[in-house]
């Protein structure tokens, strides 16, 4: 079977750029929202870009505006605005969906599992199965069972880490394969 390789943006400032202009306006308020009392550059880049929009993206104006020299510190930048409007997006878009609420559970629960909270992380699990299953999510049902599966041999082996606990069941199938 042959390789298909997909075109890779050489300019990540392109990819912000389109970001920022595939935002609604309702979208860009709640960024803005979320981002006040934060890191002021950030927001500075993203309304220069959002201001840029008939000409297409100039990275080298904006870079003259913000009297920023230093490529790599402008595309750290780049990329901590970049992460920040997707982390903003995750909430404005954060219920508007079953499979985002399914793996957002999935999400909590593996937090709940890190700070070793057993049964408030299976709670999280079986109400993302519930959902799966009530609206026939066929994708996420096997990747919570087995999230319950470990959450079980964890709960009973709380000394072990998950990675340890997958390690064991590889271990194990191996061992009865052999």
């Amino acid at each position: 079977m042959p390789c298909i390789y997909l075109p890779i943006m050489k300019t990540p400032s392109e990819a912000l750029y389109q970001l920022v202009h595939s935002l609604g306006q309702n979208e860009k308020r709640y960024f803005m929202v979320q981002a006040k009392g934060a890191a002021r550059s950030y927001l500075e880049l993203f309304r220069l870009i959002n201001a840029q929009e008939g000409a297409g993206y100039d990275e080298a104006k904006i870079r003259q505006k913000m009297n920023m020299k230093d490529a790599l510190v402008f595309k750290k930048l780049k990329n901590y605005t970049f992460n920040s409007i997707l982390k903003s997006l995750e909430g404005y878009f954060g219920n508007s969906s079953d499979e985002i609420i399914v793996m957002r559970k999935m999400i909590q629960s593996e937090i709940l599992f890190d700070k070793k909270l057993f049964a408030h992380s299976i709670k999280n699990v079986k109400a993302a199965v519930q959902l799966a299953e009530e609206k026939d999510l066929l994708f996420f049902i096997p990747f919570c069972y087995e999230r319950l599966y470990k959450l079980g041999v964890a709960s009973a082996r709380p000394q072990d880490s998950l990675k340890e606990i997958d390690t064991k069941k590889v271990n194990n199938a191996v061992a009865d394969c052999g």
